[in-house]
């Protein structure tokens, strides 16, 4: 009994297993600290590949309690495919792609603001897969 692995935990371990550190990416994020509400502004995120090699921008997860009063309108360049994943409490952005050795990408978010709050939650980039990700804290406080 002493060596029974339960499959929590062998799914876990599989996970942490799964993902390695990101090397050679810099992420710069802007956004507003206080927007008013019923207004839009942007969220600017720089991705800068700084690896002797092409990596790929799989997708920007946005944690649910952001998102309680900011909703997303469109994104440049656009993305392919969105998706709410329960088990993360985010709404994933896919976007898959490309970053060549030394270019960067940009990807604007175009959001509204849709309640008066204290919103933050993190936001992950995920890099080369799903489970391989840099996280970035956003906070906006709508007034």
């Amino acid at each position: 009994m002493k060596y029974k692995i339960s499959l929590l935990t062998l799914i876990i371990f599989t996970f942490l297993a799964a993902c390695t550190e990101i090397k050679d990416i810099h992420i710069e994020m802007d956004l507003p600290l206080k927007v008013q509400n019923d207004n839009e502004f942007i969220i600017t995120v720089k991705l800068k590949n700084l690896a002797d090699k092409s990596q790929e921008l799989v997708s920007i997860d946005i944690g649910d309690d952001y998102l309680k009063g900011i909703a997303i309108i469109k994104t440049e360049p656009s993305y392919n495919n969105s998706i709410h994943i329960p088990i993360d409490n985010s709404v994933s952005y896919s976007f898959e792609k490309d970053v060549a050795s030394g270019d960067s990408i940009v990807v604007r978010f175009y959001c509204k603001t849709i309640l008066v709050g204290d919103f933050s939650d993190e936001i992950d980039f995920c890099i080369n897969s799903d489970y391989n990700f840099l996280t970035k804290m956003a906070r906006t406080i709508v007034e």
